[in-house]
């Protein structure tokens, strides 16, 4: 019977169907606007997302050129710390040796400090020696003058004893060669031999007046002896410097009288 009143009711709608239908027409309605609601959201969402992933992208890549650039920076401050560090390094070995250098300055300054107040004593004991040595010279030249005139003096002198030494020895010539002459003269005669049985007289002798004859030629003698050794130191005393050279006649001279008195002592 179901069927058969479904069969006979084509033409009408139920109501209960067409209010399940409107139900679920606004059901999907709400459904669907619902979905395209959150649909939209989402689009909005997935544009902002890729706006926000554009920009991050860009930021992303500003970061790695940043980081590179920075990277790039890192190296070359690196380059310049250790550059940095070798020029301390340099700055520290040159100071080292900077101070060594100074140090041997300062003992060279104090050196030549000690060096120029050694010079400046030197200099003031030359001074003290050159003004010694001028007073020298002075007192030189002085001596030097006087010596000048003392030599003049003793030259005058000199020449006034060898004139004096030539006067005697002219006369000591004389006085010898009246000796000589007077050495001649007084030859004895030879004594005549007398028989031994008569005794010899004085008057046959000629004793006396051979005896006579040489006390007076022995008094000459001695007399011309005398004026010889007299002469002979007055040379000497006068003129020191020309002993050698007076020797000669002086000692030629002297001889003589020694002769002529062994002559005399054998007569």
């Amino acid at each position: 019977m179901s069927l058969d009143n479904m069969r006979g009711s084509y033409g009408r709608c139920p109501p209960f169907l067409v209010a399940g239908l409107l139900v679920v027409c606004i059901i999907l309605t709400f459904n669907w606007w619902s979905l395209s609601s959150q649909n939209y959201d989402l689009i909005r969402q997935i544009e902002e997302l890729g706006e926000q992933l554009k920009i991050s992208s860009e930021e992303q890549d500003l970061c790695v050129h940043q980081r590179l650039s920075v990277e790039g920076r890192v190296k070359v401050l690196e380059d310049e710390m250790a550059q940095v560090r070798v020029n301390f390094e340099q700055q520290r070995t040159d100071n080292d040796e900077m101070k060594k250098t100074l140090d041997t300055k300062d003992n060279e300054l104090k050196d030549m400090k000690k060096q120029q107040d050694n010079d400046h004593k030197s200099a003031n004991l030359c001074k003290t020696e050159l003004e010694s040595l001028k007073k020298l010279e002075i007192s030189k030249d002085g001596t030097i003058t006087s010596l000048r005139l003392e030599k003049t003096q003793l030259t005058s002198q000199l020449d006034e004893i060898k004139q004096e030494l030539q006067q005697m020895q002219g006369k000591l010539k004389e006085v010898q060669a009246a000796l000589k002459t007077a050495s001649k003269n007084k030859q004895p005669s030879t004594p005549k031999r007398l028989p031994t049985d008569q005794p010899l007289k004085p008057a046959d002798t000629g004793v006396a007046e051979g005896g006579d004859h040489e006390r007076g030629g022995g008094q000459e003698q001695e007399k011309a002896e005398n004026e010889e050794n007299n002469a002979g130191e007055r040379g000497d005393e006068m003129n020191p410097e020309e002993g050698a050279g007076d020797n000669g006649p002086e000692g030629a001279v002297g001889e003589e009288p020694v002769a002529m008195q062994v002559g005399d002592n054998r007569l």
